[in-house]
């Protein structure tokens, strides 16, 4: 009696080996063991490709949520403001950058001051903007011995 796990590589075996059949009948029709567990591999991973692709579709779209509540500082929003706070302090600051000092650091003005703000290229608009363009910058305050600057998260120029 055979099990039935082998049935089914018994009759493929038998459909294709018979009066008239070829090795290349065999192999265009998947006769071989390895070959029938090849494709049946091939196929699963055709799936795992699936929904691995729309898994990383669907992370762009997930939200993102902070509390909000008490304790949480309140965003400074000025730049006299920023130079005041702690370390790490969150931001949002709107005015706009005055020049680039080097290829991470921008000065940025607004009416109550300037400050230093660090914005890598990543991080940069993809719309171009210069010194007259008002931008918003969302980051957090970096303290250090001698000097404050912002670590920008985000920049967007404002219409």
């Amino acid at each position: 009696m055979l099990s039935m796990a082998m049935r089914p590589i018994r009759t493929l075996r038998a459909a294709c080996w018979g009066p008239g059949r070829t090795l290349k009948f065999a192999l265009s029709r998947r006769c071989f063991n390895g070959t029938v567990n090849q494709h049946l591999r091939s196929h699963n991973m055709k799936t795992i490709t699936v929904l691995l692709t729309a898994a990383a579709l669907s992370l762009p779209f997930a939200a993102q949520a902070e509390f909000a509540g008490p304790g949480v500082p309140a965003a400074v929003t000025t730049v006299a403001a920023a130079q005041k706070a702690a370390d790490d302090t969150p931001v949002t600051l709107e005015g706009k950058i005055v020049r680039q000092i080097d290829h991470k650091r921008y000065e940025f003005r607004d009416a109550t001051g300037s400050m230093t703000v660090k914005i890598s290229q990543k991080r940069l608009p993809a719309k171009k903007f210069d010194q007259n363009s008002k931008l918003r910058i969302v980051g957090e305050v970096d303290k250090e011995l001698t000097s404050t600057k912002v670590d920008a998260k985000l920049v967007e120029v404002l219409p």
